[in-house]
């Protein structure tokens, strides 16, 4: 994943926990060069310990798209560790 992750405790959004211990979060992920600004988006943090990014800001999408700065909503995990979440595009809209 790279860089380092960062969490506001006094304004931090709600998390999603599902039955095998799995946790969906949002959170900053802050880059090792000074010079990039934070993105901020979704991560799952896995039972093993493990975590990884399922979207963050100014990501592409699979249609070619990019997600918005600051546009990721509230996720949703369920047992499976399938993970769902509103996101806003950028650009114009593809008619």
């Amino acid at each position: 994943m790279g860089g380092l992750i960062s969490l506001a405790f006094g304004n931090a959004e709600p998390v999603s926990i599902n039955d095998n211990g799995d946790v969906l979060f949002g959170a900053g992920q802050l880059d090792p060069d000074p010079t990039v600004f934070e993105r901020f988006g979704l991560f799952l943090s896995m039972a093993d310990g493990t975590v990884k990014k399922i979207e963050l800001s100014k990501d592409t999408m699979p249609n070619g798209s990019k997600a918005a700065d600051n546009s990721i909503g509230l996720g949703s995990l369920n047992n499976k560790g399938d993970v769902v979440f509103s996101i806003r595009l950028s650009g114009k809209p593809i008619s």
